[in-house]
């Protein structure tokens, strides 16, 4: 028996032309080519073609037809009752999750600044000054040690007010973390 052109397994029907419609796992197309009927019909859910050795796109009717018999199963659902009922309880179930979240995140938040950030934002002030101390004292013996290197230097050791992307380059050069790193907002995400 020939292999299945997706999966390259025996099949239990000829190739092409089989006298058969289907078998127990496998099924023959209208272009008259077979494959394992998972195969198919995975292929299919993946492209718009009919067969994967026709290379034969589906006809926009059959897409239609396809995306018309979706709707008609989706209305027929929407009108159920338990279905909306149960819809109905997952929509509730959002408000409420959502609710609680958003109520835990604001108690994080309070908790955090009654207890003065642990620390954080004293050690952030003092980070902040050592960078800036590291900004006066290059510039300092820049213009002390060769004046020309401090016109060569100008845009890294931007001043107050000098775009972001100087001041990342200028923390780069001299080796201390960015701004990115150095945050004091707390991001809070539930997994």
């Amino acid at each position: 028996m020939p292999d299945c052109s997706v999966c390259q397994s025996e099949m239990d029907m000829e190739e092409f032309n089989d006298h058969r419609e289907s078998t127990e796992t496998c099924l023959k197309l209208e272009c008259g080519h077979a494959f394992h009927s998972r195969c198919i019909i995975a292929y299919m859910r993946r492209t718009d073609f009919d067969c994967i050795q026709c290379n034969r796109h589906r006809t926009p009717e059959v897409q239609l037809e396809e995306a018309g018999l979706c709707a008609q199963a989706i209305e027929a659902f929407k009108n159920d009752p338990e279905f909306r009922r149960i819809r109905a309880d997952i929509n509730r179930k959002v408000a409420e999750y959502k609710r609680m979240r958003l109520a835990a995140k604001r108690k994080v938040v309070a908790f955090v600044r009654e207890n003065n950030g642990f620390g954080i934002m004293e050690k952030h002030h003092e980070l902040t000054t050592a960078i800036n101390q590291l900004k006066r004292y290059t510039r300092s013996e820049c213009v002390k040690r060769n004046p020309t290197l401090m016109a060569a230097l100008k845009k890294e050791l931007c001043p107050d007010g000098g775009d972001s992307f100087q001041e990342y380059y200028f923390r780069r050069m001299m080796g201390i973390p960015n701004k990115y790193d150095l945050r004091t907002y707390i991001d809070i995400s539930f997994k």
